[in-house]
Formats: C-alpha cells, sequence, structure tokens
C-alpha cells in the first residue's frame, strides 16, 4: 500500500505543515502524468489507488486520473483532501453515478473555522454536498494541546459524516520551525483533548481513529485509558503506508524524509520497497521518546510501539546537542559549530565504483543512503571548519557548475538551492532563529547529526 503523490503544489499553508523538502506553491508544482499514474498504479497493485499531495484536487488532469483508478474491474479511490477543490473537480463527481460515487472515499482535513477566508469556507463546504456522507472522513490535526474539536464535531453533524480521523502534528527533522510540540510538556494536555473528542463523538455516534503521530499509551490516565477501550481504531503503533513522489522517490513519512528516501526505480515491487522502508525504520528505533520507555510496561508488553519516529528523534537530536551546549533549533549556533565524524562508527569505502558511507551502530554496520550533497557536507566535515563555513564552500562549488556525482541526477528538492523556487514562503516562525530552509547544507547536518553519523562541538 502507498500513498501517489500526483502533485506537491498546495493551496494552504498550514501552520503545522511538515512538508518542507516537498511542498511548493501550485504554481511552481511537481505533477504526476496519466501515463506515469499508470505505471505507480501497476507498481502498487492494490484495487485502490490512494491520492495524495500536496493538495491532489489541483492536479489538471485529477478528474481523469479519478475515473482512470475506479474504472478498473475492482478498481477504488481514496482521496487526501483539505477540501478548496476547484469547481471542475466537484461537477466531476456530480456528474458520476451513485455507485461509481460509492467507490471514492475521502479523507478531509479540516482547519479552524478562523484559518478559513470566507471564500474558502464555502468552497469547502461547496465540496462536502459533492460527495455521499458515507463516503468521507473528518480529519483533524492536533498541533496545540489546547484546541477546540467542537467545530469539527458540528461539521460532521451537519453534513451527516459518521467517521473522524485525528493526528498530531509531527515534526520533520530537518526543519525545526516544525518542531510544534514537546512531548513531555504537550503530550499528556493532548491526551485530555483527545479523550473529551473521543467522549463526546461516542455520544453522538461517530467513529474516531487515529492516525501518524500517535500518542503514547503512558500519556493517558487510567480513566483516558477507558475511554480510548471504546475505540477499536484508536492506537498506540505507527501504522501508515509509504508516500510516492511524481519523481519516483518514496519515503516513510514527510517527518522522515531526509531519512527515508529511496527512488522506486530500484526496486522490482513494492514489497522489495516496503521492507527496504520498514528496515531503514527500524534502524531508528534506538531513539527513545521519553528515557522511561525502555523499562515501560506498555512497551514491553507489546501495546505500544514506542511513540512517533520523528518525535524520537527530534528528541535525540536536541538531547545529544544540549549536552554539547548548543541548541540545535538555532541556525546562528548550528551556524558556528564545527562537525566532524568519530572514524570508530563511521567508514567510507568504494565498490564497484560507487562510493558507500557505512555506520556502526551496537556492533553491526549498516549502508547510510545518502545523496550527493550529503556525501559532500560528510567529506567536508573534519572538525575544522564550522557549518557555515561548509555551507559557504559548498554552495559556491555547486553554483560554479562543479561536477557532480551520478547520482544526483535522483536528488529531490531537497537538494536545490534557494534560487529554484521550490519551497514557498511561510507565516510560521520557528521558537528561536528562523531556519534557512532554502540552504540544503543545514538539512543535510541535521539529518547526519540525527543519525549519529556526525557530531557537532559549539
Amino acid at each position: 500500500m502507498a500513498n501517489l503523490v500526483i502533485t506537491n503544489g498546495c493551496n494552504l499553508s498550514c501552520p503545522f505543515c511538515f512538508a518542507t523538502e516537498y511542498r511548493c506553491h501550485p504554481a511552481h508544482a511537481t505533477t504526476l502524468s496519466l501515463c506515469d499514474l499508470q505505471q505507480r498504479m501497476a507498481f502498487v497493485g492494490t484495487d485502490t489507488t490512494r491520492f495524495c499531495g500536496g493538495e491532489p484536487t489541483l492536479h489538471p488532469e485529477f478528474s481523469e486520473m479519478l475515473e482512470l483508478a475506479i474504472d478498473r474491474p475492482g478498481g477504488r479511490a481514496f482521496v487526501m483532501t483539505n477540501g478548496l477543490w476547484p469547481a471542475a473537480v466537484r461537477d466531476c463527481l456530480l456528474g458520476l453515478s451513485r455507485t461509481a460515487r460509492q467507490r471514492i472515499t475521502f479523507l478531509f482535513n479540516v482547519l479552524a473555522p478562523s484559518m478559513y477566508t470566507t471564500a474558502q469556507r464555502s468552497i469547502l463546504e461547496d465540496s462536502l454536498t459533492a460527495v455521499l456522507p458515507e463516503t468521507v472522513t473528518l480529519g483533524i490535526t492536533l498541533y496545540q494541546h489546547d484546541t477546540d474539536c467542537t467545530y469539527l464535531l458540528e461539521l460532521a453533524e451537519r453534513f451527516n459524516i459518521g467517521s473522524l480521523r485525528y493526528s498530531v502534528a509531527a515534526p520533520n527533522i530537518t526543519d525545526p520551525t516544525t518542531w510544534l510540540l514537546e512531548p513531555q510538556r504537550d503530550f499528556p494536555l493532548l491526551a485530555q483533548t483527545v479523550t473529551r473528542l473521543l467522549h463526546d463523538a461516542r455520544n453522538l455516534g461517530i467513529r474516531v481513529q487515529s492516525d501518524c503521530g500517535y500518542l503514547p499509551p503512558c500519556v493517558f490516565d487510567a480513566e483516558q485509558l477507558e475511554e480510548i477501550g471504546h475505540h477499536e481504531a484508536v492506537t498506540f503503533r505507527c501504522h501508515g503506508p509509504l508516500d510516492i513522489g511524481p519523481d519516483g522517490w518514496a519515503w516513510r513519512c514527510y517527518g522522515l524524509f531526509a531519512l527515508t528516501r529511496a527512488h522506486i526505480a530500484d526496486y522490482a515491487t513494492i514489497d522489495q520497497l516496503q521492507t527496504d522502508m520498514d528496515a531503514r525504520t527500524e534502524f531508528l528505533g534506538n531513539h527513545d521518546l521519553f528515557i522511561e520507555c525502555n523499562a515501560c510496561a506498555h512497551r514491553r508488553d507489546g501495546n505500544c510501539g514506542g511513540g512517533c519516529y520523528a518525535f524520537r528523534v527530534v528528541g535525540s537530536m536536541i538531547r545529544r546537542a544540549h549536552r554539547r551546549g548548543f541548541d540545535i533549533t538555532d541556525d546562528k549556533q548550528l551556524s558556528a559549530s564545527r562537525a566532524h565524524i568519530d572514524r570508530d562508527t563511521l567508514a567510507f569505502f568504494e565498490h564497484d565504483g560507487r562510493a558507500k558511507w557505512m555506520l556502526k551502530e551496537d556492533d553491526t554496520w549498516t549502508r547510510l543512503h545518502l545523496t550527493a550533497i550529503e556525501e559532500q557536507v560528510l567529506a567536508a566535515c573534519n572538525g575544522s571548519q564550522t557549518v557555515a563555513e561548509v555551507a559557504a564552500s559548498l554552495t559556491t562549488s555547486r553554483t560554479s557548475g562543479a561536477s557532480r556525482t551520478s547520482g544526483e541526477s535522483r536528488i529531490p528538492s531537497t537538494s536545490r538551492t534557494s534560487g529554484e523556487s521550490r519551497i514557498p514562503s511561510t507565516s510560521r516562525t520557528s521558537r528561536t532563529a528562523s531556519t534557512d530552509l532554502t540552504n540544503p547544507v543545514f538539512g543535510a547536518v541535521r539529518k547526519l547529526f540525527a543519525l549519529g553519523a556526525i557530531e557537532l562541538v559549539l
């Protein structure tokens, strides 16, 4: 199972969005062609085609793609959307037979009413009237612990929708502006919000399911866990499918985009890709969400997966940086730090003309999957240059047309320079210094630090 990103363009700028390396303004979007969609559908090999973005309905051929997905024998479609649809998409859906419309299900990720303009609110409501209520799940992303979910329940009642989904805003490990929640402080408060939502939804006969960025059971008290027991679709494990972008890159989760990226051309089947992604994610299992995780009964008994991997990696980065006297979220401090490699835990060798970096973890050597810019950063980490000096030297070499490695043609938008306008402006503000998202070296350094491939000293 995989989500097919048919466009990375989006018509919203949500404060909790963690698609840092991939999101962009619709005018600059990368899109999937109809021909490539057919190839992706064959590669994934499931009856249900899962469309996501960006905002998938902004794709100029979305209606044709939707009909392609459901016109197959047994074909179905699942659309993850913000609901701000072009009129042509609503017209397409209303023009389908009821039988065809029943084969299309939707997850509408909605925002608080105050975050919409009057026009956007009207478009969202028009979109909800164009679909069958039984095919819709309303979704909410919790990024503030005092979120009032009343509006979500009211919207469900108004449009006769019987299914809700909640997720917790997960961080992107390379982008500190997305590190909105601190688990030790915020998760117990979010547990109260989630419990209220579950209780109120149950009283209204509305089903609720959890999604990514899940809260572990240890942040709920006994009474709250009793309420959760009434909702079988609320789980304490990471269960998200893979995402596959228009350019063929695949990743486990936007929060782990930098750590778990691979290209589908390197795999014969979706099962091979999934197995490799599972192994890469498991490699991150040495990061604990809380200090108490190792001795936790919930985890020991198999009731908890250990917490969201993105939160675990970010927490580990912050703790390691603090022990070295600096704040990993602050670009000024990151710029001034010096990066070096521990040769006892990181090794470089060449095989068949290709460079490979290996990282030692618990006496086991594992190959690192790196982009060209990340390999260049590693090569420059000799302990004598600051991160700012490394960034300046590599940026100069790239803009002057320095030779690229053979694998660099597959580097996605995360490795591009600011002049290529792949990452739009955003109204979000970092809790410390603003992060230079357009400089690929900063993202590469944070990824390598997260992996334990380099150490940083201020």
